[in-house]
């Protein structure tokens, strides 16, 4: 459900009230958000590549 209505709903006057009552977060969660930056920066570093344009690490190291 977002957010909004969620504290609607609940009659929060602050948004962070519900935040901090209705969210939690654990280890799995915090994963799933480093792969998807992780999913972000190798289609970033892709983009770069087919561009011509950027420079980034990975594009740069030669392994082997």
């Amino acid at each position: 459900m977002p957010k909004k209505p969620l504290q609607y709903l609940m009659g929060h006057s602050d948004i962070s009230v519900t935040m901090n009552t209705y969210t939690h977060l654990g280890l799995e969660d915090a994963e799933n958000e480093l792969r998807r930056l992780s999913e972000i920066n190798s289609a970033r570093v892709e983009l770069d590549r087919l561009n011509g344009t950027g420079f980034s690490i990975e594009s740069s190291v030669k392994f082997g």
